[in-house]
């Protein structure tokens, strides 16, 4: 059930108006109560949220367009013109960018991938995306190790001087190297799944759900009353947002 919570949370957040600024508090105060209820550690959920970046970074130009009047901003002892309507439009996205990403951390954090896989299935989806995500997730791994082996290896016929804390060259040096490193895992990781497939294939894979997928808990009447009271308050927050801005 916390897979539909995440869902409608995310779904409702970005229907907020743009200026409601008061219910992106309320939705910032109400991830907070959830992080603080379930234990998770601040450090762990700040460092992840950094993926929101691409999509912050993304959005930047929004600052320059608009149909309103400009304002001139003096910086670095030039000046340029800021659409205050881009702006605002700018800080929604990147707030509302921000709480997706922050409920889905909660989700990811609070709850085993098969629980996730579960509800997946629960909701009807259907099964050949649920192996695919199942997959992915589980290949993840797999490219993880040959990154770290890869890392090491690089290491390890590395030198460096007595008085230098790293190894290798320059700047320039450790980019060139790097991507060689990035195409070199590109290419062995497209090898490596079409082995992976022949594996699966040979043991038996029809493409259906992973069995281990069905071997979650079931959901109990206290999962579903908590469901309910964590949507009502979305729900709220977000009528608040609609009454707010009139």
């Amino acid at each position: 059930m916390k897979l539909v919570f995440t869902i409608v949370f995310i779904v409702f957040v970005n229907l907020t108006p743009t200026k409601a600024w008061g219910a992106f508090a309320l939705f910032f105060l109400y991830l907070i109560a959830i992080i603080a209820t379930a234990r998770l550690k601040l450090s762990v959920i700040a460092k992840r949220t950094l993926i929101s970046l691409p999509f912050i970074f993304a959005v930047i130009p929004l600052i320059f367009t608009g149909n309103s009047l400009f304002e001139v901003v003096p910086i670095f002892g030039s000046e340029i013109s800021v659409s205050m309507e881009g702006l605002q439009r700018f800080l929604s996205i990147t707030i509302k960018s921000i709480l997706s990403i922050l409920v889905a951390l909660i989700l990811v954090l609070t709850s085993r991938p098969s629980e996730i896989f579960f509800a997946m299935e629960r909701l009807r989806i259907p099964s050949l995306f649920i192996s695919i995500i199942n997959l992915a997730y589980l290949y993840l791994f797999v490219i993880r190790d040959k990154v770290l082996r890869m890392i090491r290896a690089r290491a390890s016929r590395s030198s460096h001087g007595l008085t230098k804390k790293s190894s290798g060259g320059s700047l320039w040096w450790r980019a060139k190297i790097t991507g060689g490193m990035a195409g070199s895992i590109l290419i062995r990781s497209i090898e490596r799944s079409d082995r992976v497939y022949a594996a699966m294939i040979s043991r038996g894979y029809n493409g259906k759900v992973i069995p281990s997928i069905q071997n979650s808990k079931n959901i109990i009447s206290s999962e579903y009353f908590m469901m309910i009271i964590g949507i009502f308050l979305v729900l709220i927050i977000w009528i608040y947002s609609l009454l707010i801005l009139g």
